[in-house]
Protein backbone atom coordinates (compact mmCIF):
# COMPACT_ATOMS: atom_id res chain seq x y z
CA UNK A 1 0.00 0.00 0.00
CA UNK A 2 1.39 3.22 -1.11
CA UNK A 3 0.77 5.01 2.36
CA UNK A 4 2.81 2.52 4.46
CA UNK A 5 5.80 2.74 1.58
CA UNK A 6 5.92 6.85 2.16
CA UNK A 7 4.79 6.50 5.86
CA UNK A 8 8.29 4.46 6.37
CA UNK A 9 10.43 6.90 3.85
CA UNK A 10 11.50 4.08 2.14
CA UNK A 11 11.65 5.05 -1.75
CA UNK A 12 14.60 7.33 -2.81
CA UNK A 13 14.94 8.84 -6.36
CA UNK A 14 17.49 6.09 -7.98
CA UNK A 15 18.62 8.77 -10.38
CA UNK A 16 20.34 10.53 -7.39
CA UNK A 17 19.23 8.63 -4.16
CA UNK A 18 17.43 11.47 -2.62
CA UNK A 19 14.39 11.61 -0.29
CA UNK A 20 11.16 11.58 -2.60
CA UNK A 21 7.92 14.14 -1.90
CA UNK A 22 4.43 12.57 -2.20
CA UNK A 23 2.21 15.62 -3.64
CA UNK A 24 -0.72 14.01 -4.43
CA UNK A 25 -2.05 10.35 -5.32
CA UNK A 26 -0.54 10.01 -8.74
CA UNK A 27 2.99 11.67 -8.42
CA UNK A 28 5.89 11.64 -6.11
CA UNK A 29 8.39 13.90 -7.04
CA UNK A 30 12.60 14.39 -6.44
CA UNK A 31 13.24 16.81 -3.30
CA UNK A 32 16.90 17.50 -5.23
CA UNK A 33 16.34 20.32 -7.37
CA UNK A 34 18.88 19.67 -9.35
CA UNK A 35 17.36 16.35 -10.32
CA UNK A 36 13.42 17.24 -9.67
CA UNK A 37 12.48 13.86 -11.48
CA UNK A 38 8.71 12.63 -11.26
CA UNK A 39 7.64 9.26 -11.07
CA UNK A 40 3.80 8.15 -11.00
CA UNK A 41 1.87 6.30 -8.92
CA UNK A 42 -0.09 3.50 -10.90
CA UNK A 43 -2.91 1.36 -9.09
CA UNK A 44 -0.82 2.64 -5.85
CA UNK A 45 2.34 1.21 -7.32
CA UNK A 46 4.98 4.00 -7.39
CA UNK A 47 6.58 3.20 -11.01
CA UNK A 48 10.24 4.45 -11.60
CA UNK A 49 10.25 2.83 -14.84
CA UNK A 50 8.57 3.85 -17.99
CA UNK A 51 8.03 0.38 -19.79
CA UNK A 52 9.09 -3.30 -18.88
CA UNK A 53 12.49 -3.38 -20.45
CA UNK A 54 12.77 -5.34 -24.16
CA UNK A 55 15.12 -7.86 -22.29
CA UNK A 56 12.79 -8.37 -19.69
CA UNK A 57 8.90 -8.47 -21.60
CA UNK A 58 9.57 -12.42 -22.04
CA UNK A 59 8.50 -12.39 -18.00
CA UNK A 60 5.71 -10.16 -18.24
CA UNK A 61 4.49 -12.36 -21.30
CA UNK A 62 5.40 -15.61 -18.72
CA UNK A 63 3.27 -14.67 -15.96
CA UNK A 64 0.38 -13.28 -17.27
CA UNK A 65 -0.57 -16.23 -19.65
CA UNK A 66 0.25 -18.14 -15.87
CA UNK A 67 -2.42 -16.05 -14.70
CA UNK A 68 -4.63 -17.10 -17.75
CA UNK A 69 -4.25 -20.65 -17.01
CA UNK A 70 -1.49 -21.25 -19.99
CA UNK A 71 1.32 -22.15 -17.41
CA UNK A 72 1.21 -24.25 -14.04
CA UNK A 73 -1.19 -22.57 -11.86
CA UNK A 74 -1.07 -24.53 -8.92
CA UNK A 75 2.36 -25.17 -8.89
CA UNK A 76 5.34 -22.75 -9.42
CA UNK A 77 8.92 -24.95 -10.50
CA UNK A 78 7.08 -27.88 -9.29
CA UNK A 79 6.58 -26.76 -6.27
CA UNK A 80 3.04 -26.28 -4.46
CA UNK A 81 2.13 -23.28 -2.28
CA UNK A 82 2.93 -25.18 0.80
CA UNK A 83 6.51 -26.24 -0.42
CA UNK A 84 7.21 -22.63 -1.61
CA UNK A 85 6.25 -20.93 1.59
CA UNK A 86 8.64 -23.31 3.61
CA UNK A 87 11.48 -23.01 1.23
CA UNK A 88 11.10 -19.44 2.10
CA UNK A 89 12.03 -19.99 5.83
CA UNK A 90 14.53 -22.59 5.12
CA UNK A 91 16.75 -20.79 3.10
CA UNK A 92 16.85 -18.03 5.19
CA UNK A 93 17.56 -20.07 7.73
CA UNK A 94 15.00 -18.57 9.98
CA UNK A 95 11.43 -19.49 11.62
CA UNK A 96 8.33 -18.05 10.92
CA UNK A 97 8.78 -16.07 14.79
CA UNK A 98 11.49 -14.22 13.33
CA UNK A 99 10.03 -12.62 10.38
CA UNK A 100 6.95 -11.10 12.78
CA UNK A 101 6.74 -6.99 12.29
CA UNK A 102 10.01 -7.03 10.21
CA UNK A 103 10.80 -5.86 7.14
CA UNK A 104 10.96 -7.77 3.93
CA UNK A 105 11.80 -7.69 0.29
CA UNK A 106 11.34 -9.94 -2.33
CA UNK A 107 13.16 -8.71 -5.02
CA UNK A 108 12.25 -9.84 -8.49
CA UNK A 109 8.71 -10.71 -7.00
CA UNK A 110 7.10 -11.52 -10.29
CA UNK A 111 3.37 -11.22 -9.56
CA UNK A 112 3.81 -11.64 -5.92
CA UNK A 113 2.94 -14.98 -5.13
CA UNK A 114 5.58 -15.31 -2.72
CA UNK A 115 4.48 -12.32 -0.66
CA UNK A 116 1.03 -13.27 -0.66
CA UNK A 117 1.84 -16.38 0.92
CA UNK A 118 3.65 -14.98 3.77
CA UNK A 119 1.00 -12.69 4.04
CA UNK A 120 -1.90 -14.92 4.62
CA UNK A 121 0.37 -15.53 7.95
CA UNK A 122 2.27 -13.33 9.34
CA UNK A 123 2.08 -9.84 10.43
CA UNK A 124 4.90 -7.99 8.59
CA UNK A 125 5.91 -5.42 6.13
CA UNK A 126 6.39 -7.05 3.14
CA UNK A 127 7.99 -5.35 0.10
CA UNK A 128 7.90 -6.36 -3.41
CA UNK A 129 10.29 -4.80 -6.59
CA UNK A 130 10.10 -6.29 -10.17
CA UNK A 131 10.66 -4.79 -13.60
CA UNK A 132 7.43 -6.15 -15.55
CA UNK A 133 4.46 -4.81 -15.26
CA UNK A 134 2.62 -8.13 -13.85
CA UNK A 135 2.99 -7.00 -10.38
CA UNK A 136 0.23 -4.30 -11.05
CA UNK A 137 -1.79 -7.69 -10.83
CA UNK A 138 -0.86 -8.20 -6.88
CA UNK A 139 -1.41 -4.74 -6.40
CA UNK A 140 -5.28 -5.04 -5.01
CA UNK A 141 -3.76 -6.87 -1.88
CA UNK A 142 -3.20 -4.61 0.97
CA UNK A 143 -1.15 -6.61 2.93
CA UNK A 144 1.90 -5.98 0.88
CA UNK A 145 4.01 -3.29 -0.43
CA UNK A 146 4.37 -3.63 -4.44
CA UNK A 147 7.17 -1.10 -6.42
CA UNK A 148 7.49 -1.31 -10.14
CA UNK A 149 11.89 -0.52 -10.59
CA UNK A 150 15.08 -1.84 -11.50
CA UNK A 151 17.33 -3.78 -9.17
CA UNK A 152 20.22 -1.77 -10.88
CA UNK A 153 18.42 1.32 -9.79
CA UNK A 154 17.24 0.73 -6.86
CA UNK A 155 14.48 2.89 -5.56
CA UNK A 156 15.31 2.70 -1.63
CA UNK A 157 17.03 3.83 1.28
CA UNK A 158 20.25 2.02 2.80
CA UNK A 159 19.91 -0.26 5.69
CA UNK A 160 16.02 -1.05 5.64
CA UNK A 161 14.97 -4.34 5.40
CA UNK A 162 15.63 -7.46 7.42
CA UNK A 163 15.33 -10.12 5.31
CA UNK A 164 16.03 -10.21 1.36
CA UNK A 165 15.25 -12.84 -0.78
CA UNK A 166 15.69 -13.07 -4.70
CA UNK A 167 15.19 -16.67 -6.40
CA UNK A 168 16.17 -16.73 -10.08
CA UNK A 169 16.20 -12.88 -10.46
CA UNK A 170 20.02 -11.48 -10.95
CA UNK A 171 20.99 -13.33 -13.46
CA UNK A 172 18.56 -12.17 -15.66
CA UNK A 173 19.69 -8.38 -14.81
CA UNK A 174 22.63 -7.83 -16.99
CA UNK A 175 24.81 -7.21 -14.46
CA UNK A 176 23.89 -9.63 -11.09
CA UNK A 177 27.10 -8.50 -9.11
CA UNK A 178 25.74 -4.70 -9.40
CA UNK A 179 22.19 -5.80 -8.27
CA UNK A 180 23.59 -7.49 -5.55
CA UNK A 181 25.28 -4.42 -4.47
CA UNK A 182 22.72 -2.65 -4.07
CA UNK A 183 20.80 -5.15 -2.68
CA UNK A 184 23.25 -5.50 0.26
CA UNK A 185 23.09 -1.64 0.60
CA UNK A 186 19.22 -1.52 1.40
CA UNK A 187 20.18 -4.51 4.07
CA UNK A 188 20.15 -3.71 7.69
CA UNK A 189 23.19 -4.69 9.76
CA UNK A 190 22.73 -8.52 11.01
CA UNK A 191 19.81 -8.51 8.19
CA UNK A 192 20.19 -11.93 5.91
CA UNK A 193 19.62 -12.19 2.17
CA UNK A 194 19.70 -15.39 0.02
CA UNK A 195 19.73 -15.21 -4.12
CA UNK A 196 19.50 -18.29 -5.92
CA UNK A 197 21.22 -18.03 -9.11
CA UNK A 198 21.61 -20.48 -12.45
CA UNK A 199 24.96 -22.30 -12.06
CA UNK A 200 27.54 -23.33 -14.63
CA UNK A 201 26.28 -26.99 -14.14
CA UNK A 202 23.24 -26.63 -16.40
CA UNK A 203 20.07 -29.02 -16.51
CA UNK A 204 18.10 -30.07 -20.01
CA UNK A 205 16.96 -26.23 -20.01
CA UNK A 206 20.22 -24.19 -19.91
CA UNK A 207 21.73 -26.61 -22.71
CA UNK A 208 18.48 -26.33 -24.75
CA UNK A 209 18.89 -21.94 -24.65
CA UNK A 210 22.89 -23.11 -25.58
CA UNK A 211 22.07 -24.59 -28.51
CA UNK A 212 19.47 -21.63 -29.09
CA UNK A 213 21.26 -18.54 -28.02
CA UNK A 214 19.73 -15.89 -30.46
CA UNK A 215 15.98 -17.34 -29.22
CA UNK A 216 15.63 -14.72 -27.11
CA UNK A 217 14.56 -12.76 -30.79
CA UNK A 218 11.76 -14.38 -31.48
CA UNK A 219 8.27 -13.01 -31.11
CA UNK A 220 7.00 -14.31 -27.58
CA UNK A 221 4.02 -15.68 -29.17
CA UNK A 222 5.84 -18.24 -31.74
CA UNK A 223 8.34 -19.16 -28.69
CA UNK A 224 5.28 -20.14 -26.78
CA UNK A 225 4.17 -22.74 -29.61
CA UNK A 226 8.27 -23.94 -29.77
CA UNK A 227 8.07 -24.19 -26.04
CA UNK A 228 5.31 -26.28 -26.18
CA UNK A 229 6.71 -28.70 -28.91
CA UNK A 230 9.99 -28.85 -27.10
CA UNK A 231 8.27 -29.91 -23.87
CA UNK A 232 7.07 -32.83 -25.59
CA UNK A 233 9.67 -35.62 -25.57
CA UNK A 234 11.04 -33.34 -22.60
CA UNK A 235 8.11 -34.38 -20.80
CA UNK A 236 7.87 -37.99 -22.27
CA UNK A 237 11.48 -38.53 -21.07
CA UNK A 238 10.61 -37.06 -17.26
CA UNK A 239 7.66 -39.40 -17.50
CA UNK A 240 10.35 -42.48 -18.00
CA UNK A 241 12.75 -41.19 -15.73
CA UNK A 242 10.12 -39.95 -12.87
CA UNK A 243 11.58 -36.55 -12.79
CA UNK A 244 9.24 -33.61 -14.05
CA UNK A 245 6.15 -33.12 -12.79
CA UNK A 246 3.55 -31.63 -15.60
CA UNK A 247 3.72 -30.85 -18.85
CA UNK A 248 3.04 -26.89 -17.80
CA UNK A 249 6.05 -27.10 -15.15
CA UNK A 250 8.28 -27.66 -18.70
CA UNK A 251 6.62 -24.78 -20.76
CA UNK A 252 6.83 -22.96 -18.14
CA UNK A 253 10.40 -23.39 -17.22
CA UNK A 254 11.43 -23.41 -20.71
CA UNK A 255 10.17 -20.00 -21.83
CA UNK A 256 11.93 -18.81 -18.15
CA UNK A 257 14.97 -20.06 -19.80
CA UNK A 258 14.56 -19.26 -23.61
CA UNK A 259 12.93 -15.69 -23.59
CA UNK A 260 14.99 -13.49 -21.98
CA UNK A 261 18.37 -11.66 -23.64
CA UNK A 262 20.22 -11.50 -20.78
CA UNK A 263 20.49 -15.16 -18.77
CA UNK A 264 23.95 -15.49 -17.14
CA UNK A 265 25.65 -18.59 -15.11
CA UNK A 266 28.13 -18.81 -12.20
CA UNK A 267 30.10 -20.85 -10.38
CA UNK A 268 29.90 -21.35 -6.39
CA UNK A 269 32.94 -19.28 -6.06
CA UNK A 270 32.68 -16.55 -8.11
CA UNK A 271 29.21 -15.55 -6.11
CA UNK A 272 31.05 -16.60 -2.65
CA UNK A 273 33.51 -13.90 -3.65
CA UNK A 274 30.38 -11.06 -4.10
CA UNK A 275 29.97 -11.93 -0.41
CA UNK A 276 32.75 -11.29 1.36
CA UNK A 277 33.60 -8.45 -1.07
CA UNK A 278 30.46 -7.08 0.43
CA UNK A 279 31.29 -7.76 4.18
CA UNK A 280 28.62 -10.31 4.60
CA UNK A 281 29.63 -13.10 7.22
CA UNK A 282 28.14 -16.22 7.74
CA UNK A 283 27.69 -17.42 4.56
CA UNK A 284 26.58 -20.69 3.70
CA UNK A 285 26.23 -22.26 0.66
CA UNK A 286 22.32 -23.49 0.68
CA UNK A 287 21.69 -25.17 -2.59
CA UNK A 288 25.11 -26.25 -4.67
CA UNK A 289 26.31 -25.64 -8.12
CA UNK A 290 25.22 -29.63 -8.98
CA UNK A 291 21.79 -28.96 -8.93
CA UNK A 292 21.94 -26.54 -11.96
CA UNK A 293 21.42 -23.26 -9.51
CA UNK A 294 23.14 -22.23 -6.40
CA UNK A 295 21.40 -20.78 -3.47
CA UNK A 296 23.57 -18.86 -1.02
CA UNK A 297 22.85 -17.22 2.04
CA UNK A 298 24.63 -14.41 4.00
CA UNK A 299 24.68 -11.76 7.02
CA UNK A 300 25.74 -8.24 6.87
CA UNK A 301 27.79 -7.01 9.45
Amino acid sequence: MIDNILKNHLLRCPECNSELDYNNDEIIECSNNLCDNQYPIINEVPTFIDSTPKSSRGFEYQWKKRLNGNFEIDTLYGKDEKEEYSQFFRHLKITSNDIENKNILDAGCGSARMLRLLSEKHKANFFGIDLSSSLYDAASIKSINLIRGDLLKLPFKDNYFDFIFSGGVLHHTGNPQGAFKNLVKSLKSKGKIYIWLYSIEQGIFGKVRLILPEIYKVPHSILYLVCWFLACPIYLGGLLLNKYHTFSEIKFKLFDHLSPKYRSVHSENEVLKWFGENSLINIEVIISQETGGIGILGEKV
